[in-house]
């Protein structure tokens, strides 16, 4: 029976803020507004272009278009909605009418009961400081600071301490000042650096309370000295956007980077973070001293050597690395190297117990503390990220991986409301409108979940014949753990021989077992593999008698074991050979879904396939059993689909993979014909041949080689185009680990197993199997020749 845990976590409403730099009052709004936001600090703003402006053209981001800058940067920070600011114009991204609000709306709700209309607000925040912090004597007392910013520089210093609109700001003052000792000293460009001190609270640090934000898909420290123009719009947003990636940001201004104070803030800094990894004594944690765009790489230069950092005792040890280039959060590939994009923002979280799994689950919100219970304006005020994990299933797969993009997600996962309920790049996520309310949903079914994502992307969709068999079939092993019996070669050709309902003596058959059993080679165990082939009900032992009036041999359930019993050919009734017990011979047949002619036999490879991704490279999955798809004129079909998520270094890799089965029949030109057609219609998705045989003819080697050619080209987020991967018996028949399979085949196999081969890895691993079975050379080897031609045409 399975079980599972739901894991709920609390964060803030993610906002991502859309502008051109060049529009100094929308940027200063956009600051004011994620000022009295809790959370706030962590919205990104995000410049829109029109015309890409020269200053993106370096070697790192060349080719970049003013879409690429903003589709990249919402695909990094996964907002759960868009709010564009001043005079420009979305129409060429596809954002849904739901996803974008308007900036006056956000601070509109203060006028009416002091909440704002998406999140929660800088009063709800302010009162819970009265009631837990300024009530009690503190040890260290608490500074709490609300600016008067200079005009001049005033967008920089407003984007350093957080600055409200003056509507806002006029009723703190009215209210709280009093009350919580709120001061208002004058700051400038020359002395913001005397408040980075952690006791100092001011309206940026305000937004952040009770939130820790973790950068857990990273290996950069996010530890930097950032030198910039603080007249310059562009760097103030790109300050605010590296904050908002989870950095420990100090902002250098070119304006005062030689005052000796400010060089003693930055060697302070530098000395503080050079300290011993936790669990690694050789390495030390460092700081990375970072340049705006618009800052001259002489002028970078000259500061950080102004600096006079000391340097460690060891010349192995580093304090801080220079870093010429700013982080390329619009860039898909480039931005995990960079160690930018969302951090998880942990605030509270709990966990759930699913024993046994529940057909609806019902759940309360974690809500803030401080969040007003009666405030708000019917619209959604903190989130819930929603982790659901099933460990086995009773035969329905259960959806691992909630893809982007389905339309109604609520319908999709039984759930109640549709405003709600999003998917975000972490899972479900409740957006909530009130505390204290409850979660009403299903655990997702995978089936439903992947036709409700292909019906989203337009195409109409049934679940085919062999579909429906290995749907059954899933059924009576219960569910994918139970398809690792089926990992014997043996067999497969068994259940092929006994397909139809063919029956087989009992020594026969024992002999059989005994056979098969042998397969395993660390603990053979014919009678437990008996035991456990008649437990799933895949054979079932009857009995075999020969009908005195049309003299054929046919074989009984025991159920029907009595001492009259119906011949099902001539449809007589006579008496057992009581008189002659010998006369009665044991037999095995197969049953259910297993016992139909050549289309359970088919199927078995589809099983073995899905059982591979979710079990043999233990990823997780969301499949759909064989289905045909139609949109427009176009009609494709599958053996298989599914999504498949594994995590390298902690950071989820998502992979979409259509596959074509074949048992032990060859692949022809039609089948290579439908891929294609799939590779066309879902550029970036993995192709999957799976057969039962060890080899590929030449024939079929021949057929293949032009589709993974055009697979192995670039695409885009540095994925290539569509890669193929090749399954055979070897991978299949795998029941312990892929480098034990490669290392017992030998030969070609075992020159890919060890560490060196990540044999776990979906897109190295098509690498080496095109290697394998198509005779092809390896994709860096091909890929370094394609280079050279282009380059010899150019000359």
């Amino acid at each position: 029976m399975p079980i599972g845990t739901i894991d709920i976590r609390l964060r803030p409403i993610k906002l991502a803020f859309l502008l051109s730099p060049s529009d100094k009052p929308s940027l200063l709004k956009a600051v004011q507004i994620n000022s009295c936001l809790w959370g706030g600090v962590f919205n990104p703003i995000i410049p829109f272009y029109r015309r890409t402006p020269k200053i993106w053209g370096d070697k790192f981001t060349r080719n970049v278009t003013g879409k690429n800058i903003v589709e990249g940067y919402i695909k990094a920070f996964d907002p759960d909605f868009i709010v564009p600011i001043g005079d420009i114009k979305i129409d060429d991204h596809q954002f849904s009418e739901e996803k974008i609000i308007n900036p006056d709306e956000i601070i509109s709700g203060f006028r009416d009961d002091g909440t704002p209309r998406y999140g929660i607000g800088v009063f709800e925040l302010l009162k819970h400081m009265y009631r837990k912090e300024i009530k009690f004597v503190r040890k260290e007392p608490l500074q709490i600071l609300f600016p008067t910013i200079s005009s001049k520089f005033k967008m920089f210093l407003s984007s350093f301490f957080g600055e409200l609109p003056k509507s806002i700001d006029n009723v703190v003052n009215e209210n709280f000042d009093k009350i919580l000792g709120i001061e208002r000293p004058p700051v400038t460009i020359q002395d913001y650096t005397n408040n980075f001190s952690s006791r100092k609270l001011f309206p940026r640090r305000l937004t952040m309370l009770e939130i820790n934000p973790l950068r857990i898909h990273s290996h950069r420290d996010g530890q930097c000295i950032f030198l910039m123009d603080a007249s310059n719009s562009l760097d103030i947003i790109d300050y605010w956007n590296l904050r908002a990636s989870g950095w420990n940001v100090i902002p250098i201004a070119k304006q005062i980077c030689t005052l000796d104070s400010v060089k003693t803030i930055a060697l302070e800094f530098i000395e503080d973070n050079f300290i011993l990894y936790r669990h690694n004594p050789n390495m030390f944690h460092g700081t990375t001293i970072l340049k705006s765009r618009s800052i001259p790489e002489t002028a970078f230069e000259d500061f950080t050597a102004s600096l006079k950092i000391p340097k460690p005792e060891s010349p192995e040890k580093f304090k801080y690395s220079k870093q010429h280039w700013y982080p390329r959060m619009w860039d898909n590939l480039a931005r995990e190297h960079d160690g930018v994009g969302a951090c998880k923002l942990e605030v509270k979280e709990e966990q759930h117990d699913l024993q046994p799994i529940p057909d609806h689950i019902s759940l309360r919100t974690i809500d803030p503390d401080f969040v007003s219970r009666f405030g708000g304006h019917g619209t959604h005020r903190f989130a819930n990220e929603v982790d659901i994990r099933i460990y086995g299933d009773d035969g329905k797969p259960y959806a691992e991986v909630i893809p982007h993009g389905i339309e109604g997600i609520a319908h999709s996962i039984g759930a109640i409301g549709f405003r709600e309920w999003r998917i975000s790049d972490n899972g479900l996520v409740y957006l909530s409108e009130h505390p204290k309310w409850k979660m009403t949903f299903s655990p997702p079914l995978a089936e439903n979940v992947m036709i409700s994502w292909l019906k989203s992307k337009g195409w109409e969709v049934r679940v085919s014949s062999p579909g429906l068999i290995a749907n059954q079939m899933l059924k009576q092993l219960g569910g994918s753990w139970g398809i690792v019996i089926l990992t014997r070669p043996g067999l497969i050709e068994l259940l092929s021989k006994m397909s139809g309902g063919k029956p087989l003596l009992k020594n026969s058959f024992w002999g059989k077992i005994q056979k098969i059993s042998q397969e395993d080679k660390f603990t053979p165990d014919p009678k437990g593999l008996l035991q456990r082939l008649t437990e799933l009900k895949i054979f079932r032992l009857g009995f075999d008698i020969q009908c005195p009036v049309c003299q054929q041999r046919s074989w009984h359930n025991l159920s029907e074991f009595d001492y009259e019993t119906t011949c099902p050919i001539c449809l007589n009734a006579s008496d057992i050979p009581s008189h002659s017990p010998d006369d009665i011979k044991w037999s095995y047949r197969s049953f259910g879904a297993f016992s139909l002619p050549k289309q359970a036999f088919g199927v078995y490879t589809v099983l073995l396939t899905y059982h591979f991704f979710a079990r043999t490279l233990d990823g997780a999955t969301t499949p759909v059993m064989s289905f045909e798809a139609k949109k427009n004129t176009i009609e494709i079909e599958a053996d298989l689909a599914l999504f498949f998520q594994q995590s390298k270094f902690g950071k989820p890799k998502r992979e979409l993979i259509f596959i074509e089965c074949k048992t032990f029949n060859r692949f022809e030109k039609k089948d290579v014909d439908r891929m294609k057609i799939i590779s066309k219609e879902f550029p970036g998705a993995v192709i999957v041949f799976a057969t039962l045989n060890p080899t590929l003819t030449q024939k079929e080697k021949r057929l293949f080689r032009p589709l993974v050619k055009q697979g192995r080209k670039y695409w885009k987020e540095g994925k290539t185009n569509n890669p193929v991967l090749i399954l055979t018996s070897t991978e299949l028949f795998s029941h312990i680990s892929l480098n034990y399979s490669y290392k017992e085949k030998g030969g070609e196999h075992a020159k890919f197993e060890g560490r060196h081969f990540d044999l776990h890895q979906l897109r190295p691993l098509c690498d080496i199997t095109q290697q394998l079975y198509l005779d092809m050379e390896s994709w860096s080897d091909w890929f370094h020749k394609e280079i050279e031609k282009k380059q010899k045409k150019r000359v």
